[in-house]
């Protein structure tokens, strides 16, 4: 569900984890001391096409 609503953005998911993942894999030394909230998730994206957006910026400006 999320891939799909990013990519009418041209931004594509690299990561989708939950908070205990995100815990673990970043802050492995306190996941016993931290509790966190659960149901949040956290999602690393990137937009694609980069230069494609910078050429129609160039584009947009030199046009005037």
């Amino acid at each position: 569900m999320l891939p799909e609503y990013l990519k009418k953005f041209d931004i594509t998911l690299i990561e989708n984890k939950s908070a205990d993942e995100y815990r673990n894999k970043y802050i492995p030394e306190r996941t016993n001391i931290i509790k966190g909230y659960e149901f949040y998730r956290v999602a690393f994206a990137k937009r694609v096409n980069q230069e494609k957006i910078f050429e129609s910026i160039i584009k947009f400006i030199i046009s005037f």
